[in-house]
């Protein structure tokens, strides 16, 4: 993700910044550069871990669903 970069989460009327989610989510500030958002040409659909999109859910006119899930390594520490 990039500085302005912005998703429009479910339950959320409007848009909100990448960076306010990670902020509210409190994560700190030097794992946000690794926060990982699925986005297509026009919209980010997921900040991985944190948010999802409304553009992101299937309905009954959906004619194609693409099912993503991240599994990240369990620590080494």
């Amino acid at each position: 993700w990039k500085l302005g970069d912005r998703i429009s989460p479910l339950g959320v009327k409007g848009t909100k910044l990448i960076s306010d989610i990670i902020a509210e989510a409190h994560v700190p500030a030097c794992e946000k550069e690794h926060v990982l958002v699925l986005h297509d040409d026009a919209h980010i659909h997921w900040c991985v871990g944190l948010k999802i999109g409304s553009k992101a859910i299937a309905s009954d006119s959906s004619q194609q669903i693409l099912r993503c899930s991240v599994t990240f390594p369990e620590s080494q520490e």
